[in-house]
């Protein structure tokens, strides 16, 4: 018995996804992070794995659609400028949390900010990136803690981050950062953050 066996899973829709992003010009192109099953790329419907591991956050640039940005567990960050065939590490720290946040600017998509031991910021697509808080956040803690990160639409200067109970938010593109919620979700976890695309002070978690 279990000598041989016969796959019997064609069809089943069970592929677990983390986070997904479309592309603004093209509906039919879409990039999924995945439990196990690494970075996807669905084109006309046809899927396509372009990273591996764990895939996390992931984003197709809003200007070059064969620009796409993928992550996977521990801190690994990457991009393709080739519609996926190719990878960049573009990783900016070692110390990192197990599932590691970043996000594009959403007016200029040279632009990127990801969550390490403090937040970097980067305005060449990743080649290189400098830090923007000041490291007094604490933001790594290992394990898989979840730090999301946005900057505003309407005033990139205007950047949220959440670590725990906690939102964070600099007007000053990151010269200086409050904590503008002590103590508001105390019994939950605050995991995702979106912006009003009119007020950068309009934020929801």
């Amino acid at each position: 018995a279990g000598q041989t066996w016969t796959d019997i899973s064609s069809g089943l829709q069970i592929m677990e996804i983390h986070k997904f992003n479309s592309s603004r010009s093209n509906s039919n192109l879409l990039v999924a992070g995945t439990q196990d099953n690494g970075s996807n790329k669905s084109v006309n419907g046809v899927l396509t794995r372009i990273n591996y591991g764990d895939g996390l956050k992931c984003y197709i640039d809003y200007v070059n659609e064969n620009r796409i940005y993928t992550s996977y567990q521990n801190g690994a960050i990457f991009r393709s400028d080739d519609g996926g065939i190719t990878q960049t590490s573009i990783q900016p720290s070692s110390s990192y949390n197990f599932m590691t946040n970043f996000a594009l600017n959403p007016l200029n998509s040279n632009t990127i900010y990801a969550v390490y031991n403090e937040v970097f910021k980067s305005t060449n697509r990743g080649t290189n990136w400098y830090p923007i808080s000041s490291g007094g956040l604490l933001l790594t803690q290992g394990g898989a803690i979840n730090i999301p990160i946005v900057a505003a639409p309407s005033d990139t200067n205007v950047i949220y981050i959440a670590k725990n109970t906690d939102l964070y938010k600099t007007s000053n593109g990151g010269a200086s950062w409050q904590n503008i919620s002590p103590g508001i979700m105390s019994s939950y976890n605050i995991t995702g953050i979106t912006v009003s695309n009119t007020n950068a002070n309009t934020v929801f978690i």
